[in-house]
């Protein structure tokens, strides 16, 4: 599915996939790619996938900070996965997160990862040499958690911190558990 098409985009570019919500501090992110581009210089579009209602909150925040021709936001896709797989890195910055299966999405696509620490089950993927790319919940430490990797992207065997969470690694543990009685 994340080979069906090829985002219409020529820049390189940073995404975020997900409801447009508060809890999910979009915002946020907005200031974090301000301050990276402003900081670092970097050429890369931040692309936003998904809807909600904190749409306009976010409009107001790019417009704030004169971002229009920088940041987009695609709505809503059926298919996002295109945009995951193409993308220099996702970033996730959620104020607090279930289990975090866009960031399981991320590591399937093997697109460099980071998230903001944060309640849930966000370290429950973030684990390893993968905790180091969570960053406070803040535009500075966002911002240059985002440069860095692009900068020099973490070499990680994705599958490696995937393979717990597959359905096959699930059901033998399940099977294992039941019949180990």
């Amino acid at each position: 599915m994340s080979k069906l098409y090829t985002p219409d985009i020529t820049s390189p570019y940073i995404v975020s996939i997900g409801r447009l919500s508060p809890v999910k501090q979009l915002p946020l992110l907005v200031e974090a790619y301000d301050y990276m581009i402003k900081t670092y210089k970097l050429p890369h579009k931040l692309v936003l996938v998904g809807i909600g209602h904190d749409e306009e909150n976010i409009k107001n925040k790019i417009k704030s900070l004169h971002l229009e021709d920088s940041v987009i936001l695609t709505g809503a896709k059926t298919n996002p996965y295109p945009w995951m797989l193409h993308a220099k890195l996702f970033v996730l910055s959620s104020r607090y997160e279930g289990l975090g299966m866009v960031l399981l999405e991320a590591l399937a696509c093997n697109t460099p990862l980071i998230a903001t620490k944060s309640e849930g089950g966000v370290t429950d993927v973030m684990r390893g040499e993968l905790a180091e790319l969570l960053c406070e919940p803040d535009a500075k430490s966002l911002g240059e958690t985002m440069a860095k990797e692009l900068n020099n992207p973490k070499q990680v065997n994705y599958n490696l911190y995937l393979e717990p969470f597959l359905s096959s690694t699930i059901v033998k543990k399940y099977i294992d558990c039941f019949y180990s009685k």
